[in-house]
């Protein structure tokens, strides 16, 4: 993040606390807050305003830890899945950032087949990937992750997904629903105007 996009976004936040910012005091939050990414510091602006119910303007330290606090609100949200959908099935989360976590350490099957304790130390390891992996949106192309069935039987007009974190309750689509699924369309299979069917399936 460069100090000007950073100003772009405490401009707003200190004429909301009615705070008058020196440029000396920018500088010092710039050399704290540069390793941030912009959009993800962008992110944690809107947080902080819309949650934080102190008057007094926001110190750095703050804007890091709705950072941090990310990272292991996505690492619930990914031990949850493990839990309700498990190794067998593919799954595709809203939030790329996580599954280029879920790539970078071995994959979809791999982290189900670890167990619990085992999250004591790597879980270090899961903040420190969202962090570098929320800094570059752009890069972020990983459009699903494998579940066991996928790997053992290929792509085909039966392959489900599940979709996490896109409405309040998690969905199965066909694969070939995915919005950004660029795989080869299996041989045999008519896509064309044709909607494939939605089906929706609750979990507790």
């Amino acid at each position: 993040m460069t100090r000007v996009e950073m100003i772009s976004q405490l401009s707003p936040i200190a004429e909301a606390y009615h705070e008058k910012v020196s440029e000396a005091r920018y500088e010092l939050y710039y050399q704290v807050l540069k390793e941030l990414g912009f959009e993800e510091f962008k992110k944690a602006c809107i947080d902080i305003l819309s949650t934080r119910k102190y008057s007094n303007f926001p110190m750095p330290a703050e804007f890091l830890e709705d950072v941090e606090n990310k990272a292991m609100q996505a690492l619930s949200e990914l031990k949850r899945a493990f839990r309700h959908h498990g190794k067998y099935m593919s799954v595709c989360f809203a939030d790329k950032a996580l599954m280029a976590c879920v790539d970078a350490m071995g994959g979809w099957i791999a982290l189900c087949n670890m167990e619990t304790n085992d999250w004591s130390f790597r879980t270090k390891e899961f903040v420190n990937f969202y962090k570098t992996f929320t800094k570059q949106p752009e890069k972020l192309t990983t459009t699903h992750l494998a579940g066991l069935i996928e790997r053992q039987n290929g792509i085909s007009e039966f392959t489900d997904v599940v979709m996490i974190g896109f409405t309040d309750e998690d969905k199965i689509i066909n694969i070939l629903e995915l919005p950004d699924f660029a795989e080869p369309k299996p041989k045999g299979i008519e896509i064309g105007e044709k909607k494939l069917n939605l089906k929706i399936r609750k979990f507790s």
